[in-house]
């Protein structure tokens, strides 16, 4: 064998040893602290929290389920790193990619569930996806080396700069696109809603009936609801965010949708009854349910309040405004 040839051998069996170290590196020393794979998110975006024990790696990339590709780049003074990435309703893969010199040294898929409770593809998560909270002990520990994470809130006394806030970093991003927003999130007095219980699991939870925080506020209707004979499932149960978005949405009353469309991902039947010639039902034009149906409780079964139109029209006019109880 010609020294050549031998000396070729030798130099394909280091590149190629190089190389292998190099991705042996990058699978070893980046890590994914959060999200978990699997997991459920409630809202409409996912911080992303990486931590990197090797300075081989000089640039992070992160892709969204839209194929958003989100880069950050990597210094030998940080070793952790976070970016806020925007979901898609139901299971989002996002890519997390590590490279060195231009050369991929690590990848990682994960799946995120965003759930949205009104439409039943997106309420339901496949059986291996669960709840994970990021406020934990072990999560801020690393993230406070950047964030306080401390709220730094006045109990019911609003930001005059939202930026002032702790929260407001991380959690900017459920305003995004969005007209209306409700009093305590863009204010930014989040210890309204979170933190009214115990948990195990995380720092600033809600309650299951979430009704508990609603009612602080909204104590009359409480009251309005409650004496009413029939009430509507949500109701009953406390759980107002199936149809209202507790922190900021494009509708009024910060429905999650539309007041037709919102109604229908229930009661899809009443889509085709609406439809039928000559309906006199006011959601087959351009009304809307709350046109003869209270959303909430009613005297009547079904909800059904005739006049409600009429009455909304006079409230119209006296007030110049009409809020939907």
């Amino acid at each position: 064998m010609s020294v050549k040839c031998t000396f070729f051998k030798r130099s394909v069996l280091v590149a190629l040893l190089f190389v292998a170290s190099l991705f042996g590196a990058g699978g070893n020393a980046v890590e994914i602290i959060r999200p978990y794979n699997k997991s459920i998110i409630d809202v409409n975006s996912v911080t992303v929290v990486i931590k990197i024990d090797d300075h081989k790696v000089d640039k992070l990339k992160i892709v969204s389920e839209t194929g958003d590709v989100y880069e950050i780049k990597v210094t030998s003074s940080k070793d952790v790193y976070c970016k806020n990435i925007i979901l898609e309703y139901g299971v989002n893969t996002i890519i997390v990619r590590a490279y060195a010199n231009g050369k991929k040294l690590f990848q990682k898929m994960l799946e995120i569930f965003y759930r949205f409770p009104p439409y039943r593809g997106y309420k339901y998560p496949p059986g291996d996806f669960k709840k994970n909270y990021f406020h934990t002990t072990k999560s801020e520990k690393l993230c406070s080396r950047c964030h306080k994470m401390n709220s730094n809130e006045k109990k019911g006394i609003a930001f005059e700069n939202p930026k002032e806030s702790n929260c407001y970093n991380c959690h900017k991003t459920i305003f995004l696109g969005k007209k209306y927003a409700h009093a305590p999130s863009v204010n930014w007095v989040c210890s309204s809603c979170h933190n009214k219980s115990r948990s195990p699991y995380t720092k600033y939870p809600v309650p299951k009936k979430l009704n508990q925080s609603c009612f602080d506020c909204h104590k009359k209707f409480r009251k309005k609801f409650f004496s009413k004979k029939y009430k509507h499932e949500p109701v009953l149960v406390g759980r107002c965010n199936r149809c209202h978005d507790p922190h900021a949405t494009p509708n009024k009353y910060f429905v999650r949708l539309k007041v037709k469309k919102l109604c229908t991902t229930c009661h899809g039947d009443k889509v085709i009854t609406t439809k039928k010639p000559g309906s006199k039902c006011a959601a087959s034009s351009n009304g809307s349910c709350t046109d003869c149906h209270n959303p909430h409780a009613s005297k009547r079964p079904f909800f059904y309040e005739p006049r409600r139109h009429e009455v909304k029209e006079e409230k119209k006019k006296k007030k110049g405004l009409w809020i939907d109880e």
